[in-house]
């Protein structure tokens, strides 16, 4: 009786685990030369179906992308042709310096599939003069952006398609493309996504299309929300479509409530400390001050942790003792989620530092501070756990890391992606067992309860520390898809952090301008 009870059990677990891994996973990549400059998906569109990089971006809600004709584009390399120079791996060589010189993944012309319809999926009340329904995204002060038509096309994804509207992009402004991506995938919040017609143009001349991660996850019968393993520039990481995939994470998932309307994934930010030791709360800490004041976001796209001045610089100048990096976690208080984030600081002659900030050898920045504005939970901060962004219930899930976030060679679709993960390009295709995926872990996730302890000492929230920002006043941009430069303590750091304007609050623009 006692074997039959556990051969139940045993069935129930299998049961179990297979109806929660439903999901669609396909690979993620990350832009070197820096590994948390953004991240970007191999996906197919149109019929027949046409291979194409695109940046993915938590923070922005247009699947767009660029054509052979499209103006202001870098030159564009077949999915499964050699790179340039003779390289078949461009983006993980001396060319990464020079990334205007390196081509683009595949490109979409809708005049090539038969299954493509005009318009965007529903009223088009930005009519260009040769019938198309025109779109403009802007980003950052609007220096940046793209422009073209909508069309409603197939979008494949690890082998499920969906009919989905996408933005063919006609003109590229600014230093916006970051190769290989050859576009952009916005899965923001929000549920629509009202795009002007032009530059400049008013914004009440508007056309709202569904999203197209929302569309593709309905068209196959899978709920709005996804999970997200990051990986590195050197191995890859995971997006499971249609929420968490029990694989890749440990422990119960923690939830946090999107708090804003505003379509970003915006949550309740309590608290910074070090260790479970609590530095600074409230106001000025985690939220900006005054004018700036606004809601936290998580986001996938924006490369660091970004804090305000003052919850920085309470970091910055803690100097907790260690005799490892494991001894140095950043703790975050977010809604009722704990998080002991290791990656953002190293132990450096015994005392805990930021990464990147004295140490001359550093080439990469894992935190910084904005002006008075609110915070950004990025890359850096997520990298080494497991996130949920759940858009049926409007909550952000976070879980600690469980193994490696792997998917079979089969999956990648460009010899690019397909060689990052230790797999061999043959024949038109991806082959091999299971492909390298990213590892990483550390972080630590539990209910805010047992989160810090000690309460705030002033000593810490000294807003006029003397360690400052490693970044100067860069235009650095809630997201991907254009370049800026940070500078200071640290050599050049080249990042690809640039959001659309997607209704944005003073708040969140200050935050994006105001970089220091």
């Amino acid at each position: 009786m006692m074997m039959q009870g556990l051969q139940w059990l045993a069935v129930v677990g299998v049961l179990a685990r297979s109806c929660a891994a439903q999901v669609i996973n396909i690979p993620i990549q990350h832009f070197p030369p820096q590994e948390r400059s953004g991240t970007y998906l191999d996906i197919q569109l149109g019929t027949p179906a046409s291979v194409v990089s695109v940046i993915f971006d938590t923070g922005s809600g247009t699947l767009a992308v660029g054509s052979p004709s499209t103006s202001g584009s870098n030159s564009i390399c077949a999915a499964d042709s050699p790179l340039p120079d003779g390289e078949t791996s461009a983006w993980s060589t001396e060319n990464l310096n020079h990334v205007s010189d390196v081509c683009v993944v595949g490109s979409y012309s809708p005049a090539s599939s038969s299954s493509v319809v005009d318009g965007a999926s529903g009223v088009c009340d930005t009519t260009l003069p040769d019938g198309k329904c025109g779109f403009a995204v802007s980003y950052g002060t609007g220096a940046y952006g793209i422009e073209g038509y909508l069309v409603t096309d197939e979008l494949t994804m690890g082998g499920s398609s969906a009919s989905v509207s996408i933005g063919a992009i006609t003109t590229m402004r600014g230093t916006w493309q970051q190769a290989p991506a050859n576009g952009i995938f916005g899965v923001g919040m929000a549920p629509l996504n009202c795009l002007v017609s032009t530059f400049g143009a008013s914004a009440y001349e508007h056309t709202c299309s569904p999203s197209a991660m929302t569309s593709f996850l309905e068209g196959n019968g899978l709920p709005d929300k996804f999970g997200v393993c990051l990986g590195t520039a050197t191995s890859p990481g995971v997006v499971s479509l249609g929420g968490a995939d029990p694989a890749f994470y440990s422990g119960e998932m923690q939830y946090a409530p999107i708090t804003s309307p505003e379509g970003y994934y915006a949550v309740d930010f309590n608290a910074i400390g070090i260790n479970g030791r609590q530095l600074c709360s409230g106001a000025g800490c985690t939220q900006g001050s005054g004018a700036s004041a606004g809601p936290t976001i998580v986001d996938s796209g924006t490369p660091m942790l970004l804090l305000p001045s003052t919850g920085y610089n309470a970091i910055a100048n803690a100097h907790d003792s260690c005799s490892s990096d494991a001894d140095c976690k950043v703790t975050l208080s977010i809604g009722d989620v704990c998080i002991n984030a290791v990656g953002l600081l190293s132990c450096q002659s015994g005392q805990c530092d930021i990464i990147g900030v004295g140490t001359s050898e550093a080439t990469v920045v894992e935190m910084s501070s904005v002006n008075g504005g609110s915070a950004i939970i990025g890359n850096a901060a997520i990298n080494h756990m497991y996130v949920e962004f759940d858009r049926v219930n409007r909550q952000v899930g976070f879980a600690e890391r469980s193994g490696s976030c792997s998917v079979p060679c089969s999956a990648f679709l460009s010899v690019n992606s397909c060689e990052r993960a230790s797999c061999a390009w043959s024949g038109g295709g991806c082959t091999g067992g299971q492909g390298v995926g990213n590892s990483a872990g550390g972080t630590t996730v539990s209910s805010s309860g047992t989160c810090m302890s000690g309460g705030t000492d002033s000593t810490y929230q000294s807003a006029t520390a003397t360690k400052t920002s490693a970044s100067t006043s860069s235009g650095l941009i809630i997201g991907v898809a254009a370049v800026a430069a940070v500078v200071a303590l640290v050599a050049a750091v080249t990042l690809s952090t640039r959001k659309a304007s997607m209704s944005k609050s003073p708040a969140f623009v200050e935050a994006e301008e105001n970089l220091i």
